[in-house]
């Protein structure tokens, strides 16, 4: 019997690359299978999804010497056009495939182009957003959509196109643990119905033993584990040690303020009520909460990106409106949500120093100083090569190297580690903790309760656009029941607290 899907791609390369992105792929999918794609970073995964939907070679001009066949059909013989209709591709940056002005018209992109009446089209937006959780957003602006919220979009957009195969990469990165499985459980449940094949790039395979039943581990561009159980994953550095330590650590001054901050979008929303917020030198702060609940547009007050309608924010013992924004940009770094919104030069070394150049600092220390911030992202050997060459783990590491290289004294880290795996994460938030052990204050933007639980010394926890509770990381099992109640649930943490 022949198989859904077939690949074999004996090579798949991209003009100027000395090594090939994929070599020796041999695939045979069935029908209804849900299988989870992992690795490092620039393994090969993203390729290989490019290659499934048909992304590569009609899009991305790279040569492939093979096939990727589904049912009867191969793929480089269809334009991208009929693909469309066979594939739903959900490529890792949502902003990406956001592009229309309403979320509507965004989910309605697709099946309009396919042809079908107003009303069939009116129905697959419908249920669509209703399949993804965001029923009545057919008016919102994508300009407004929290990062995870924009993942939930692009993913009802895919699915109104009713495609047998779905191949999705990293389609849940941005959302909270409540929405991830939410999300992996209507998938599951659309596999198990024999209604759509399902192929899922995820860097925390474990999270979805409920539902795959075939995992595939990658390793430079090639297949190295196909099995029916998840990879075994190093967890992040044991609790109790750093639970002990966060015990003894003081803050030092206060770096920075919220104080009674409320922040309105322009469309009426809400984005911060009421906030208080102190940031402390030596201190890792983790500000949580469930998606569009105002994280980010809190920690955009600290850099200038957004002045607050009432209130009063202080950098550095002075209010934000009295610094001058050069002097505002060099004390405070911040690390976008998305490494792709603030990477702009036209290789590695050229983006780390780009800030010092604008300090006009000598070109001696400029190349010290790149060469420390590139060695410690593990990105030196690669500092010709353009940003956009790199895995989306290697440009938030390079994006984490240009922040650090103009030695802020203040570091906002928005979602980090959103789409890493383990041992990215750890490398990122190892840096982290080094600049507060050095005496900088960093406030983390984070859903993972298991890095607050790690390396965060206080936890700040909104809902609905308020700080509902702002508490140090070691009285977290005391308020399990509130945390619960605004969707935190830190159980898995406190299950190593008592070694």
């Amino acid at each position: 019997m022949e198989p859904f899907v077939e690949v074999f791609l004996k090579k798949v390369a991209f003009p100027g690359d000395e090594k090939p992105a994929l070599s020796g792929i041999e695939l045979r999918i069935e029908k209804g299978e849900f299988i989870v794609i992992t690795g490092p970073a620039a393994s090969g995964k993203s390729v290989l999804c490019h290659c499934l939907t048909g992304a590569v070679p009609h899009f991305y001009p790279a040569f492939q010497d093979g096939f990727v066949r589904i049912g009867d059909t191969v793929l480089s013989e269809l334009s991208l056009p009929r693909i469309a209709g066979k594939v739903g591709y959900m490529m890792q940056d949502p902003q990406n495939q956001l592009f229309s002005t309403t979320v509507g018209e965004d989910v309605a992109f697709g099946p309009g182009n396919m042809g079908l009446p107003r009303r069939e089209v009116r129905k697959r937006v419908r249920e669509a957003l209703e399949f993804v959780g965001l029923s009545g957003f057919e008016n919102r602006l994508p300009e407004t959509l929290s990062g995870g919220e924009a993942q939930r979009v692009v993913l009802a957009g895919v699915f109104s196109l009713k495609p047998e195969f779905l191949v999705l990469d990293q389609p849940a990165a941005e959302l909270d643990p409540a929405g991830r499985k939410d999300i992996y459980d209507r998938l599951g449940e659309l596999s198990r119905s024999g209604k759509s094949t399902i192929i899922m790039v995820s860097e925390r395979p474990e999270e979805l033993v409920q539902h795959a039943n075939r995992y595939l581990v990658m390793e430079e561009g090639r297949i190295v584990r196909d099995s029916s159980s998840p990879p075994v994953q190093g967890p992040y550095p044991g609790i109790p040690a750093i639970f002990r330590k966060k015990q003894t650590v003081e803050p030092g001054q206060e770096a920075a303020s919220l104080e009674n901050c409320t922040y309105t979008y322009p469309d009426g929303r809400a984005g911060c009520l009421d906030t208080d917020l102190r940031l402390f030198r030596g201190q890792m702060v983790a500000l949580m909460g469930l998606n569009g609940s105002g994280k980010t547009t809190v920690a955009k007050h600290f850099n200038g990106l957004l002045r607050p309608a009432s209130g009063t924010v202080r950098v550095l013992g002075r209010e934000i409106s009295d610094i001058d924004l050069h002097i505002l940009c060099r004390k405070v770094g911040f690390l976008f949500q998305n490494p792709d919104f603030q990477i702009f030069a036209g290789t590695v070394e050229e983006e780390a120093a780009f800030g010092l150049k604008i300090q006009r600092l000598p070109p001696e220390q400029i190349t010290d100083r790149v060469e420390d911030v590139l060695k410690g992202a593990g990105l030196l050997q690669m500092r010709k090569v353009h940003p956009h060459r790199l895995s989306r783990g290697q440009r938030q590491m390079l994006a984490l190297a240009s922040v650090l290289a103009a030695e802020p004294e203040i570091v906002i880290a928005d979602e980090p580690t959103a789409g890493l795996n383990y041992s990215q994460t750890c490398q990122i938030m190892d840096n982290l903790a080094r600049l507060a052990d050095e005496g900088k204050a960093v406030l983390l933007v984070t859903h993972d309760v298991m890095l607050t639980a790690c390396y965060a010394h206080r936890l700040v926890a909104m809902h609905r656009h308020r700080v509902q509770l702002d508490l140090p990381v070691s009285q977290l099992p005391v308020y399990t029941t509130e945390l619960q109640k605004i969707g935190l649930d830190f159980s898995p943490a406190f299950a190593g607290w008592s070694a």
